[in-house]
């Protein structure tokens, strides 16, 4: 009996996602998600990707047309 496939929870990020708190958190909490933190794209070098979406760690992930791991 083959089991249901479970849905994939694990979100690779764009290469192109910045966040502020790239730049000044420590490693340690580097995975930590901040309600404050903006993110942009750099290749748009807006808080927009290419195809006009939202740039966020919840919405630049596989599945957008944009996306590059």
């Amino acid at each position: 009996m083959n089991a249901p496939e479970s849905p994939n929870t694990f979100r690779v990020p764009c290469k192109y996602l910045r966040t502020n708190n790239m730049y000044y958190s420590d490693a340690e909490s580097e995975d930590q998600s901040s309600s404050d933190s903006v993110y942009w794209c750099t290749k748009t070098h807006e808080t927009f990707g290419p195809d006009g979406e939202p740039a966020s760690k919840s919405d630049c992930c596989t599945g957008r047309k944009c996306h590059v791991t």
